[in-house]
């Protein structure tokens, strides 16, 4: 102000331009004063002076100007320009607003809203966007604008979303869409009725809400996009419910069909009990949302849509999986294609009990018994409740497999336990063959073919599942199975494993037990070699040492080559595939090949016990067989320790033996006989007076009988024997007469050696 009043003054002396820009250049630097030097270079203006002028400017430009254009108007850099509208809308917030990069003062908002209310007299309404496009306005402000209006009540209109309207263009809309509802005879699609009506899209939910809560609250209702009078709905519900109790089951495209939108809702509210009463076997079913569409959930899944812009009326929490009640008789499950009664699976218990049991029927496959909307994939876990629900004892007898297949548990259980005893009695113990055998066994189980009672029955040859369904489910079993599976296969090799070493004891003890007995028997008939020997011819000794050495010496050397195989499995083999076994004489030849198997240190004594059989290189002797086989037996080349000289208690008793069997033979055959065998009988009197008048023990037969005979003395000759020595010198068969006076003497000898 001293500044300027000091300007004021006149003076005979004045500075020139020059020195009054460098006063004025020191005192800004020595910061004594603070001015804005334009940027033409023409003069200098104080901040209070910009900011006066800045909101002359605006007024100018009618309470609207773009600060981009003020530094070219003033001559003021951009800079001092932004203060100063800081300055300007700090002083005057309400009366001064920066928007988007532009002053715009309140006098110039009240000439929009003119504009507003002269747009909305002409055409009734107008979109806030075609406005702000209009006077080149950001939609945000000019959207609020409007609405505080509104609010203020400085705006006679109606916003609804991005739209203006009068109050009359509103309720004419409203009066429009109240008379078309009205209208309807039946139940009307409420998008089409809007089309034909040219009711707004933007205020149709609005408006269908409103009308909905007064005029037409007792009328009727919207759903599913579609307008629904009061008495039809009547009549549509009382069709749905009678088809529920024929069929026990609804579709949901049915339902879509009788224009039903919010179909999981709409069953569990009209048949389901609400949550609060009924404690819930599954999730409430969420309210319809207001607005542009709702949502609605529960056990079943989520479903959207759009929605005609009104709500249905809000409904009771209910749930979407219920039990029958007496209340509720048509109680049921919101399933993903369908709603099922509950009581439904009454209808199937016969058929349920049947594999719960598993008699009759070991297998029931669930799926064919459902009704075809029923998803067996979707609705498995609810399907699988409610079972179990109903039939208790399910879950404990039977399994569940994939397809929906129910096995009864206790037949898989039975026939792993008849598999397991095949097993073994079979002696199978390969793992593979096994599982082919319960799989076989399982196949025909499920097809039918297991022998089963019932199985003529008609209701169940229906319910039986086909073979190519028995054969996958025979795999899907065995893998459920496989642990209890190999545990048989393990159970088995080990059964196979004890009998195999039990069966190898056993045989050997037989082994044994034969071999002692032949050594015993030809260490007798040895010690009759030398009466043979002296009294005898030689052709008839060579009859009989051959004959010793292929009943008695032979047999004891196949013997001792099997009881060495149980420890050699090379040599074991070799006698499976040769057929040689324990107590059956093998060929000389074959018994020649096989020791070649045997260690090097036993095969000399297999081959010299071979050849004293044989009589290789010498004569064929029993004694030397003994001798080889007693030396074999002290130095341990041979298996078995009873090959020594048996003590007189055992040969006593076996010469015992040896007479009482050949007598007993006696006593059973006959000569009058047809079948008998006339020679055997002759061997046997022989034997029988060689024994008891010499004491040698040897059963001599053929060509060896005569020669024997012949060597006994005159008083050994019974009647018996002179009978024998009279028809071995005949040829030709016996007469019915020498064959009675045979047997009569036969008798008188077996009475005098008894």
């Amino acid at each position: 102000s001293q500044f300027r009043a000091l300007q004021k003054q006149e003076f005979n002396k004045k500075l020139n331009d020059r020195n009054a820009v460098e006063i004025i250049n020191v005192l800004l630097s020595r910061k004594l004063i603070e001015l804005v030097y334009t940027t033409n270079g023409q003069g200098y203006l104080t901040r209070e002076q910009v900011v006066r002028e800045v909101r002359d400017e605006v007024m100018v430009a009618g309470g609207r100007i773009n600060t981009v254009d003020l530094p070219n108007i003033l001559h003021v850099d951009m800079g001092h320009i932004e203060w100063a509208v800081k300055e300007l809308s700090a002083e005057d917030a309400e009366g001064f607003l920066e928007v988007g990069g532009e002053i715009i003062t309140t006098q110039y908002i009240d000439f929009l809203l003119r504009e507003a209310q002269s747009w909305l007299r002409e055409a009734g309404r107008f979109t806030i966007t075609e406005f702000a496009k209009k006077f080149l306005l950001s939609v945000g402000f000019v959207t609020d604008r409007l609405e505080r209006a509104v609010r203020e009540g400085s705006l006679s209109a109606v916003i609804n979303e991005d739209t203006l309207y009068t109050a009359a263009y509103v309720a004419a809309q409203r009066r429009k869409l109240l008379c078309a509802l009205i209208g309807s005879a039946g139940i009307t699609g409420v998008q089409a009725l809007q089309d034909r009506h040219q009711i707004l899209p933007s205020l149709a939910p609005r408006l269908t809400a409103s009308v909905l809560e007064k005029e037409l609250k007792p009328l009727g209702h919207i759903e599913g996009g579609s307008y629904i009078p009061a008495h039809l709905e009547a009549g549509r519900n009382q069709r749905i419910k009678s088809s529920l109790i024929m069929n026990n089951f609804i579709t949901f495209d049915s339902l879509r069909s009788e224009g039903i939108s919010n179909i999981k809702q709409f069953v569990t509210k009209t048949f389901n009990p609400p949550s609060s009463v009924d404690g819930g076997m599954g999730t409430p079913a969420a309210s319809t949302a207001s607005g542009k569409g709702g949502k609605t959930g529960g056990k079943g899944g989520k479903g959207k849509g759009k929605g005609t812009g009104s709500a249905s009326p809000a409904v009771d929490d209910s749930i979407v999986s219920a039990a029958a009640t007496a209340e509720h008789p048509q109680a049921g499950h919101a399933l993903a294609n369908c709603f099922l009664a509950d009581k439904f699976f009454e209808t199937i218990a016969d058929k349920m009990d049947l594999v719960i049991a598993g008699e009759q029927l070991s297998v029931l496959a669930v799926a064919p018994l459902l009704p075809h909307c029923v998803s067996v994939d979707k609705d498995a876990d609810t399907i699988k409740g409610c079972l179990d629900r109903h039939f208790p004892k399910l879950a404990e007898s039977c399994i569940l497999v994939k397809g929906f297949y129910f096995i009864n548990s206790n037949s898989v259980k039975g026939l792993l336990a008849e598999v397991r005893t095949a097993l073994i009695a079979n002696n199978i113990h390969d793992k593979g063959m096994a599982q082919r055998e319960v799989r076989s066994r399982l196949k025909k189980l499920f097809a039918g073919d297991s022998g089963k009672k019932g199985r003529a029955d008609s209701t169940l040859e229906d319910l039986l599942v086909s073979k190519e369904e028995a054969e996958e489910l025979a795999d899907i079993v065995a893998d459920l199975y496989k642990d209890q599976i190999e545990d048989i296969i393990s159970e088995v090799t080990k059964s196979r494993k004890q009998r195999e070493a039990s069966s190898v004891k056993e045989t050997q003890q037989q082994i044994n037990a034969k071999c002692l007995q032949r050594w015993i028997e030809l260490s007798m008939a040895v010690k009759g070699l030398a009466w043979l020997s002296a009294n005898t011819d030689e052709a008839t000794l060579a009859t009989i040492n051959r004959a010793l050495l292929n009943d008695f010496c032979l047999p004891i050397v196949s013997d001792l080559f099997v009881d060495v195989s149980f420890d050699k499995p090379d040599v074991r083999a070799w006698c499976e595939a040769n057929k040689v076994v324990a107590l059956e004489p093998a060929p000389l030849s074959k018994l020649k090949e096989g020791i070649k198997l045997l260690p090097k240190e036993t095969i000399g004594t297999y081959k010299t016990l071979l050849e004293d059989v044989s009589g290789t290189g010498k004569a064929a002797s029993a004694e030397t067989f003994m001798a080889s086989l007693s030396d074999a037996c002290g130095d341990g080349s041979v298996s078995l320790s009873c090959f020594h000289a048996p003590n007189k208690k055992a040969e006593r008793e076996a010469q015992a033996s040896w007479l009482d069997a050949i007598v007993s033979r006696l006593e059973k055959t006959s000569f009058t006989d047809s079948q008998a065998d006339v020679g055997e009988l002759f061997a046997d009197v022989v034997a029988a007076a060689l024994a008891i008048s010499n004491r040698v023990y040897i059963r001599v037969t053929g060509k060896g009988i005569s020669g024997v005979v012949a060597g006994m003395k005159e008083q050994d000759l019974t009647d018996s024997l002179a009978l024998v020595v009279k028809h071995l010198s005949k040829k030709g068969d016996l007469s019915q007469d020498e064959r009675a006076s045979l047997d009569a003497a036969k008798v008188k000898f077996v009475l005098s050696v008894k």
